[in-house]
């Protein structure tokens, strides 16, 4: 819900009211990593809302560069990691320890963020 809103720029009411019917799957030819590999775009089609009283017709979409997972057999992805190392292109790779930190602490410094924890500031109170 938090990564429709936010490439969506829709506000929680229109995320939330969101049905199977408004959302439209599209394969992007050669836009991918790589010519052979398909681009898959997410096509939201929103027609009400706060903002959108009248029901004019306006879109919001999402687009993932990379290889989405064959989901038809669970042992095909249930080892795929979510946050994944960028140093290989391994899909069963965590991203490491000293990356993850890395990430976290430009962040936090980059918006002034003081906390005694870096990589386990979401379950810390200070």
């Amino acid at each position: 819900m938090f990564l429709a809103s936010h490439f969506g720029l829709m506000r929680g009411g229109n995320v939330r009211e969101i049905e199977l019917a408004d959302v439209h799957y599209i394969p992007l030819q050669g836009e991918g990593p790589n010519p052979e590999v398909e681009c898959p775009c997410l096509i939201l089609l929103m027609d009400h809302g706060k903002t959108n009283q009248f029901g004019k017709q306006e879109h919001a979409s999402a687009i993932c560069g990379e290889q989405f997972p064959d989901m038809t057999r669970p042992e095909e992805w249930y080892i795929i990691k979510l946050f994944k190392s960028g140093a290989t292109n391994d899909l069963k790779m965590a991203v490491s320890h000293d990356a993850h930190y890395k990430a976290f602490k430009k962040a936090f410094d980059d918006c002034h963020i003081k906390s005694t924890s870096i990589t386990h500031a979401g379950v810390t109170l200070t």
